[in-house]
């Protein structure tokens, strides 16, 4: 269904301690339903449960769209590089936060 991985999990910059995401995959066929969000959302709750002032990913172009609208921005840290081909998205602890919080009560909550 979908997948994670993270193989530096805490990174220090100048701005603070990031939770990078290295790696995040759906099924193609589950691409634009709740699958995307809910597994950002676990994503998310890992990243709060290390206590971090935000979350790195390094997104394709065709997500660019996709993490804009959830609140992340489209910014490269200084100390932060991501592979050529690769767009640098900042999710700052708040938008984190409400990323968990929105998850939480759209799926866990009956």
């Amino acid at each position: 269904m979908g997948l994670w991985a993270s193989f530096k999990r805490m990174v220090k910059l100048p701005e603070g301690r990031f939770y990078r995401l290295d790696y995040l995959e759906i099924d193609p066929d589950l691409v634009g339903g709740p699958w995307g969000e809910f597994l950002l959302g676990l994503v998310c709750a890992r990243a709060l449960e290390l206590d971090v002032d935000g979350l790195l990913v390094p997104a394709l172009g065709e997500t660019a769209k996709f993490y804009k609208s959830i609140g992340a921005e489209q910014e490269l840290l200084r100390g932060w590089t991501v592979d050529k081909g690769l767009l640098p998205f900042v999710l700052r602890r708040g938008i984190v936060e409400e990323v968990v919080e929105e998850i939480y009560e759209a799926y866990l909550v009956s």
